[in-house]
């Protein structure tokens, strides 16, 4: 799962400069350095997890190149959910399948 959500990522990083016509730039860079820290992760951290390139973050976090919205909010849902599932509120779906086969994949 984490596979595919990076792999969407960096599709989504390698576009995130079309489209954007700048409208709350700021307040963008700042929803994503306060997503950064709610990880507690330092910026090469949060790269190297989320196979962002480090110069990409250092520009949307100093508002130099701006992340496209719906980057921003993929981001935040994926963070809120990894935070939830260490609290063990919410079940990883993958762990549930392979419970529920009998961890048996064989075809």
């Amino acid at each position: 799962m984490i596979d595919t959500l990076c792999s969407f990522l960096t599709c989504a990083i390698l576009l995130s400069h079309w489209g954007d016509d700048g409208r709350n730039s700021m307040d963008k860079a700042a929803k994503i350095v306060e997503l950064r820290k709610s990880t507690g992760m330092n910026r090469k951290e949060f790269c190297e997890y989320f196979k962002i390139p480090y110069r990409t973050m250092s520009e949307w976090e100093r508002d130099g190149r701006h992340a496209p919205d719906y980057l921003v909010r993929l981001l935040e849902y994926y963070i809120r959910v990894e935070m939830l599932k260490q609290k063990g509120s919410v079940s990883d779906p993958d762990a549930e399948m392979e419970t529920e086969s009998g961890g048996n994949n064989n075809a």
